[in-house]
Protein backbone atom coordinates (compact mmCIF):
# COMPACT_ATOMS: atom_id res chain seq x y z
CA UNK A 1 0.00 0.00 0.00
CA UNK A 2 1.51 3.01 -0.95
CA UNK A 3 0.43 5.99 0.83
CA UNK A 4 1.67 9.64 -0.70
CA UNK A 5 0.41 13.09 0.91
CA UNK A 6 1.55 16.44 0.29
CA UNK A 7 2.03 18.18 3.88
CA UNK A 8 0.74 21.99 3.13
CA UNK A 9 -0.94 24.21 5.13
CA UNK A 10 -3.16 25.77 3.12
CA UNK A 11 -3.47 23.95 -0.22
CA UNK A 12 -3.39 20.84 0.64
CA UNK A 13 -3.53 18.10 -2.34
CA UNK A 14 -5.61 15.50 -1.09
CA UNK A 15 -3.83 12.09 -1.71
CA UNK A 16 -5.79 8.66 -1.74
CA UNK A 17 -5.51 5.46 0.15
CA UNK A 18 -6.69 2.65 -1.82
CA UNK A 19 -6.72 0.05 1.27
CA UNK A 20 -8.36 -4.11 0.29
CA UNK A 21 -11.47 -4.51 2.63
CA UNK A 22 -8.71 -5.96 5.75
CA UNK A 23 -7.66 -2.17 6.22
CA UNK A 24 -10.72 -2.17 8.57
CA UNK A 25 -12.30 -4.42 10.83
CA UNK A 26 -15.35 -6.27 10.07
CA UNK A 27 -17.49 -7.43 13.05
CA UNK A 28 -19.65 -10.41 13.15
CA UNK A 29 -23.26 -10.61 12.17
CA UNK A 30 -25.93 -10.04 15.15
CA UNK A 31 -29.37 -8.25 15.58
CA UNK A 32 -30.05 -5.54 12.50
CA UNK A 33 -26.24 -4.48 12.00
CA UNK A 34 -22.77 -5.23 10.73
CA UNK A 35 -20.09 -3.21 12.15
CA UNK A 36 -17.88 -1.78 10.39
CA UNK A 37 -15.09 -0.15 12.18
CA UNK A 38 -13.30 2.95 10.77
CA UNK A 39 -9.38 3.43 11.04
CA UNK A 40 -7.61 5.52 8.86
CA UNK A 41 -4.07 3.30 7.96
CA UNK A 42 -0.95 4.87 9.76
CA UNK A 43 -3.34 6.91 11.97
CA UNK A 44 -1.99 7.33 15.49
CA UNK A 45 -3.83 5.03 17.91
CA UNK A 46 -7.54 5.84 18.73
CA UNK A 47 -7.27 8.78 16.84
CA UNK A 48 -9.90 8.46 14.24
CA UNK A 49 -12.80 10.76 14.61
CA UNK A 50 -16.05 10.94 12.35
CA UNK A 51 -19.51 12.61 12.62
CA UNK A 52 -21.38 12.49 9.21
CA UNK A 53 -21.95 9.86 7.01
CA UNK A 54 -24.38 10.46 3.46
CA UNK A 55 -26.99 7.95 2.00
CA UNK A 56 -24.00 5.60 0.43
CA UNK A 57 -22.53 5.29 3.70
CA UNK A 58 -19.54 7.39 3.13
CA UNK A 59 -18.01 9.15 6.07
CA UNK A 60 -16.64 12.92 6.61
CA UNK A 61 -13.87 12.40 9.66
CA UNK A 62 -10.42 13.37 11.44
CA UNK A 63 -7.72 11.40 12.43
CA UNK A 64 -3.75 12.41 13.82
CA UNK A 65 -0.93 11.12 11.99
CA UNK A 66 2.21 9.93 13.30
CA UNK A 67 3.13 13.50 13.86
CA UNK A 68 0.24 14.15 16.28
CA UNK A 69 -1.18 16.91 13.69
CA UNK A 70 -4.93 16.91 12.60
CA UNK A 71 -5.63 15.53 9.61
CA UNK A 72 -9.11 15.22 7.17
CA UNK A 73 -10.48 11.88 5.40
CA UNK A 74 -12.86 10.74 3.46
CA UNK A 75 -14.17 6.68 3.86
CA UNK A 76 -15.91 5.51 0.55
CA UNK A 77 -17.94 2.67 1.88
CA UNK A 78 -18.38 0.92 -1.17
CA UNK A 79 -14.38 0.56 -2.06
CA UNK A 80 -13.39 0.65 1.32
CA UNK A 81 -10.74 3.14 0.75
CA UNK A 82 -9.61 6.09 3.11
CA UNK A 83 -8.87 9.81 1.28
CA UNK A 84 -6.43 11.88 3.30
CA UNK A 85 -7.46 15.91 2.91
CA UNK A 86 -4.15 16.80 4.41
CA UNK A 87 -2.53 18.36 7.21
CA UNK A 88 -4.10 20.64 9.79
CA UNK A 89 -7.86 20.21 8.65
CA UNK A 90 -10.73 18.96 9.49
CA UNK A 91 -13.83 17.13 7.88
CA UNK A 92 -17.01 17.65 9.62
CA UNK A 93 -19.52 17.04 6.90
CA UNK A 94 -20.23 15.66 3.70
CA UNK A 95 -23.67 15.99 1.40
CA UNK A 96 -24.93 13.05 -1.18
CA UNK A 97 -22.61 14.34 -3.91
CA UNK A 98 -19.47 13.77 -1.53
CA UNK A 99 -18.85 17.51 -1.09
CA UNK A 100 -17.06 18.19 2.64
CA UNK A 101 -16.88 20.72 4.71
CA UNK A 102 -14.29 21.25 7.30
CA UNK A 103 -11.83 23.68 9.02
CA UNK A 104 -8.48 24.91 8.28
CA UNK A 105 -6.54 24.35 11.72
CA UNK A 106 -3.78 26.93 10.92
CA UNK A 107 -5.57 29.83 9.03
CA UNK A 108 -9.00 29.20 11.21
CA UNK A 109 -11.16 28.93 8.24
CA UNK A 110 -13.86 26.94 7.19
CA UNK A 111 -13.15 24.54 4.26
CA UNK A 112 -15.00 23.13 1.53
CA UNK A 113 -13.74 20.21 -1.07
CA UNK A 114 -16.31 19.45 -4.12
CA UNK A 115 -14.58 15.97 -4.17
CA UNK A 116 -12.34 14.04 -1.81
CA UNK A 117 -9.78 14.51 -4.21
CA UNK A 118 -10.24 18.38 -5.07
CA UNK A 119 -8.19 21.29 -3.63
CA UNK A 120 -10.23 22.55 -0.57
CA UNK A 121 -11.81 26.09 -1.01
CA UNK A 122 -12.42 29.21 1.61
CA UNK A 123 -15.28 29.80 3.05
CA UNK A 124 -15.04 33.57 4.46
CA UNK A 125 -16.14 35.01 7.20
CA UNK A 126 -18.11 38.20 7.39
CA UNK A 127 -16.43 41.46 7.12
CA UNK A 128 -14.31 42.43 10.44
CA UNK A 129 -14.61 38.57 11.44
CA UNK A 130 -11.39 36.86 11.39
CA UNK A 131 -12.54 33.53 11.26
CA UNK A 132 -15.28 30.81 9.91
CA UNK A 133 -16.59 27.06 10.26
CA UNK A 134 -18.57 25.39 8.37
CA UNK A 135 -20.70 22.75 10.21
CA UNK A 136 -23.32 21.14 7.57
CA UNK A 137 -23.68 20.88 4.04
CA UNK A 138 -26.84 19.70 1.31
CA UNK A 139 -26.33 18.57 -1.85
CA UNK A 140 -27.76 22.03 -3.13
CA UNK A 141 -25.10 23.62 -2.09
CA UNK A 142 -25.99 25.51 1.18
CA UNK A 143 -23.55 25.50 3.91
CA UNK A 144 -24.12 26.50 7.60
CA UNK A 145 -21.47 27.28 10.09
CA UNK A 146 -20.34 30.14 12.14
CA UNK A 147 -18.43 33.69 11.35
CA UNK A 148 -16.50 35.15 14.47
CA UNK A 149 -13.64 36.76 16.20
CA UNK A 150 -12.25 33.81 18.70
CA UNK A 151 -13.27 34.97 22.23
CA UNK A 152 -14.06 33.28 25.46
CA UNK A 153 -16.49 33.33 26.96
CA UNK A 154 -18.56 34.93 24.04
CA UNK A 155 -19.67 38.30 25.80
CA UNK A 156 -19.25 41.05 23.29
CA UNK A 157 -22.11 41.59 20.63
CA UNK A 158 -20.95 40.97 16.90
CA UNK A 159 -18.29 38.97 17.42
CA UNK A 160 -20.37 36.00 16.88
CA UNK A 161 -22.70 34.78 13.83
CA UNK A 162 -24.21 31.82 12.24
CA UNK A 163 -24.01 31.97 8.51
CA UNK A 164 -24.88 30.60 5.25
CA UNK A 165 -22.69 30.07 2.40
CA UNK A 166 -23.57 28.97 -1.32
CA UNK A 167 -21.03 27.01 -3.76
CA UNK A 168 -22.88 27.19 -7.58
CA UNK A 169 -22.50 25.04 -10.20
CA UNK A 170 -19.72 26.61 -11.58
CA UNK A 171 -17.71 25.68 -7.44
CA UNK A 172 -17.79 29.12 -6.87
CA UNK A 173 -18.24 30.57 -2.88
CA UNK A 174 -21.14 33.02 -2.00
CA UNK A 175 -20.01 35.78 0.91
CA UNK A 176 -21.74 34.47 4.06
CA UNK A 177 -25.26 35.72 4.88
CA UNK A 178 -26.38 35.92 8.67
CA UNK A 179 -28.64 33.05 10.18
CA UNK A 180 -29.74 35.61 12.89
CA UNK A 181 -29.89 35.37 16.90
CA UNK A 182 -32.81 36.17 19.24
CA UNK A 183 -32.88 39.54 19.78
CA UNK A 184 -30.02 40.56 22.49
CA UNK A 185 -28.46 37.10 22.29
CA UNK A 186 -25.00 37.27 21.92
CA UNK A 187 -23.80 33.35 20.71
CA UNK A 188 -25.50 30.33 18.46
CA UNK A 189 -25.20 27.31 16.58
CA UNK A 190 -26.36 26.29 12.99
CA UNK A 191 -26.33 22.13 13.95
CA UNK A 192 -27.98 20.87 10.95
CA UNK A 193 -29.91 21.38 7.64
CA UNK A 194 -32.23 20.08 5.22
CA UNK A 195 -31.92 18.83 1.47
CA UNK A 196 -34.02 21.66 -0.54
CA UNK A 197 -37.59 20.58 -0.71
CA UNK A 198 -39.35 22.65 -3.21
CA UNK A 199 -36.45 25.59 -3.14
CA UNK A 200 -36.29 25.66 0.76
CA UNK A 201 -33.59 24.60 2.96
CA UNK A 202 -34.79 24.29 6.83
CA UNK A 203 -31.76 25.06 9.10
CA UNK A 204 -32.12 23.90 13.03
CA UNK A 205 -30.02 24.96 16.21
CA UNK A 206 -30.10 27.60 19.16
CA UNK A 207 -29.31 30.99 19.95
CA UNK A 208 -28.46 32.02 23.60
CA UNK A 209 -27.84 34.84 25.51
CA UNK A 210 -24.14 33.64 26.59
CA UNK A 211 -22.61 30.93 27.71
CA UNK A 212 -25.49 29.42 29.14
CA UNK A 213 -29.66 28.49 28.57
CA UNK A 214 -30.05 28.11 24.87
CA UNK A 215 -33.26 28.03 23.12
CA UNK A 216 -34.03 25.57 20.04
CA UNK A 217 -34.51 27.82 16.93
CA UNK A 218 -35.40 26.95 12.74
CA UNK A 219 -33.95 28.94 9.87
CA UNK A 220 -35.46 29.11 5.86
CA UNK A 221 -32.98 29.15 3.25
CA UNK A 222 -33.50 30.14 -0.66
CA UNK A 223 -31.46 30.62 -3.16
CA UNK A 224 -32.30 33.86 -5.03
CA UNK A 225 -30.41 35.53 -7.79
CA UNK A 226 -29.28 37.98 -5.78
CA UNK A 227 -27.77 35.69 -3.06
CA UNK A 228 -29.44 33.44 -0.15
CA UNK A 229 -32.52 34.34 1.34
CA UNK A 230 -32.75 33.49 5.01
CA UNK A 231 -36.81 33.79 7.14
CA UNK A 232 -36.20 33.31 10.66
CA UNK A 233 -34.96 32.56 13.58
CA UNK A 234 -38.67 30.66 14.59
CA UNK A 235 -38.29 29.74 17.98
CA UNK A 236 -39.82 26.24 18.73
CA UNK A 237 -42.68 25.97 21.14
CA UNK A 238 -42.98 24.75 24.77
CA UNK A 239 -42.85 25.50 28.18
CA UNK A 240 -38.89 24.20 28.75
CA UNK A 241 -36.21 25.93 30.39
CA UNK A 242 -33.22 25.51 27.81
CA UNK A 243 -33.46 23.23 24.46
CA UNK A 244 -30.77 23.00 21.21
CA UNK A 245 -32.34 21.85 18.26
CA UNK A 246 -30.06 18.76 16.61
CA UNK A 247 -31.00 17.25 13.73
CA UNK A 248 -33.69 17.56 11.24
CA UNK A 249 -34.87 15.51 8.13
CA UNK A 250 -36.72 16.92 4.42
CA UNK A 251 -40.08 17.04 5.97
CA UNK A 252 -38.64 19.67 8.87
CA UNK A 253 -39.37 17.32 11.62
CA UNK A 254 -36.73 18.10 14.32
CA UNK A 255 -34.93 16.17 17.43
CA UNK A 256 -34.04 18.27 20.08
CA UNK A 257 -32.22 18.08 23.42
CA UNK A 258 -34.48 19.59 26.30
CA UNK A 259 -34.00 20.24 29.96
CA UNK A 260 -37.58 21.27 31.30
CA UNK A 261 -36.08 23.11 34.82
CA UNK A 262 -33.02 24.66 35.82
CA UNK A 263 -31.18 21.97 37.17
CA UNK A 264 -32.91 19.30 35.73
CA UNK A 265 -31.46 16.49 33.08
CA UNK A 266 -31.21 16.80 29.21
CA UNK A 267 -33.76 14.58 27.50
CA UNK A 268 -34.60 13.90 23.98
CA UNK A 269 -37.45 15.50 22.02
CA UNK A 270 -39.21 15.15 18.55
CA UNK A 271 -41.11 17.73 17.19
CA UNK A 272 -43.13 17.37 14.17
CA UNK A 273 -43.38 20.35 11.66
CA UNK A 274 -46.41 22.97 13.13
CA UNK A 275 -46.86 20.51 16.22
CA UNK A 276 -45.27 21.26 19.71
CA UNK A 277 -42.20 19.14 20.79
CA UNK A 278 -43.23 15.73 22.51
CA UNK A 279 -40.87 13.44 24.32
CA UNK A 280 -39.28 10.33 23.55
CA UNK A 281 -39.22 7.21 25.06
CA UNK A 282 -36.31 6.20 27.87
CA UNK A 283 -34.41 2.53 27.91
CA UNK A 284 -35.21 1.13 31.37
CA UNK A 285 -33.39 2.46 34.06
CA UNK A 286 -32.37 5.68 31.69
CA UNK A 287 -32.32 9.32 33.09
CA UNK A 288 -30.93 11.55 30.57
CA UNK A 289 -30.21 11.22 26.86
CA UNK A 290 -30.50 13.20 23.67
CA UNK A 291 -31.34 12.67 20.52
CA UNK A 292 -28.85 13.41 17.32
CA UNK A 293 -29.85 12.52 13.86
CA UNK A 294 -33.46 11.45 12.51
CA UNK A 295 -33.99 10.39 9.08
CA UNK A 296 -36.75 10.81 6.15
CA UNK A 297 -38.29 7.81 7.44
CA UNK A 298 -38.86 9.09 10.89
CA UNK A 299 -36.18 6.92 12.53
CA UNK A 300 -33.72 8.82 14.96
CA UNK A 301 -30.01 8.06 16.68
CA UNK A 302 -28.87 9.29 20.19
CA UNK A 303 -27.62 8.55 23.38
CA UNK A 304 -29.25 7.41 27.17
CA UNK A 305 -27.61 7.48 30.29
CA UNK A 306 -29.03 4.22 32.29
CA UNK A 307 -27.58 3.33 36.12
CA UNK A 308 -26.71 -0.12 36.49
CA UNK A 309 -26.42 -1.33 40.18
CA UNK A 310 -22.60 -1.66 41.09
CA UNK A 311 -21.48 0.16 37.76
CA UNK A 312 -23.07 3.55 38.36
CA UNK A 313 -23.61 5.51 34.95
CA UNK A 314 -23.45 3.79 32.00
CA UNK A 315 -23.77 5.66 28.20
CA UNK A 316 -25.74 3.29 25.54
CA UNK A 317 -26.24 4.36 21.74
CA UNK A 318 -29.67 4.16 20.84
CA UNK A 319 -32.06 3.84 18.09
CA UNK A 320 -35.82 5.07 18.20
CA UNK A 321 -37.41 3.16 15.67
CA UNK A 322 -40.21 5.19 15.59
CA UNK A 323 -41.72 8.14 18.12
CA UNK A 324 -42.85 5.56 20.75
CA UNK A 325 -40.09 2.70 20.43
CA UNK A 326 -36.36 2.82 21.19
CA UNK A 327 -34.12 -0.09 21.53
CA UNK A 328 -30.11 0.07 22.59
CA UNK A 329 -27.97 -0.80 19.49
CA UNK A 330 -25.91 -3.05 21.38
CA UNK A 331 -28.87 -5.50 21.07
CA UNK A 332 -28.48 -4.93 17.30
CA UNK A 333 -25.25 -5.55 16.57
CA UNK A 334 -22.25 -8.02 17.48
CA UNK A 335 -19.27 -6.49 19.44
CA UNK A 336 -16.21 -7.38 22.09
CA UNK A 337 -17.21 -8.28 25.29
CA UNK A 338 -15.89 -5.19 26.48
CA UNK A 339 -17.28 -3.18 23.81
CA UNK A 340 -20.44 -1.17 23.78
CA UNK A 341 -21.26 1.39 21.56
CA UNK A 342 -21.59 4.46 23.59
CA UNK A 343 -22.65 7.71 21.08
CA UNK A 344 -24.99 7.29 17.65
CA UNK A 345 -23.84 10.32 15.48
CA UNK A 346 -26.26 10.41 11.97
CA UNK A 347 -28.84 8.09 10.59
CA UNK A 348 -29.14 7.90 6.89
CA UNK A 349 -32.11 7.26 4.65
CA UNK A 350 -31.05 3.96 4.19
CA UNK A 351 -30.85 3.46 7.85
CA UNK A 352 -27.23 2.83 8.33
CA UNK A 353 -25.83 4.48 11.23
CA UNK A 354 -22.34 6.04 12.37
CA UNK A 355 -21.75 5.55 16.09
CA UNK A 356 -19.27 5.18 18.45
CA UNK A 357 -17.22 2.35 20.69
CA UNK A 358 -16.35 2.96 24.25
CA UNK A 359 -15.61 6.60 23.36
CA UNK A 360 -12.91 6.25 21.01
CA UNK A 361 -13.89 4.26 17.98
CA UNK A 362 -15.81 5.44 15.25
CA UNK A 363 -18.02 2.58 13.28
CA UNK A 364 -20.55 1.95 10.93
CA UNK A 365 -23.38 0.20 11.52
CA UNK A 366 -25.07 -1.14 8.65
CA UNK A 367 -28.47 -2.28 8.09
CA UNK A 368 -28.85 -5.61 6.61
Amino acid sequence: MVITTRLTLFVVVAATILSPMAAFAQGNKGGGYTAVRLAFPGAAILSTAALKLNDRANVAGTYRDAGNLTCGFHFDKTTASYTSLGVMVSAEGINQQDAMIGYDEFFGRGLYWSSPTATPKVLPPLSGHTHSRAHAINSAGIIVGASYIPEDPPVTPGYRAIVAWHVDAAGSVSAPVVLPFLIGDLVGRAFDLTEAVAGVTTVVGLSQPGLYDPLPLSWTVTIAESGLVVIGPDLFGGNYFLAEARGVNRFGNAVVMVAWAEGSGAAPFLRLTGNSMTPLPMLPKATTGSATSINDAGKVVGYQTIFQKGQGALQRAVLWTSSTAVVDLNSQVSLGSSEKLDYAFDINSRGDILARINGNTPCLLIAK
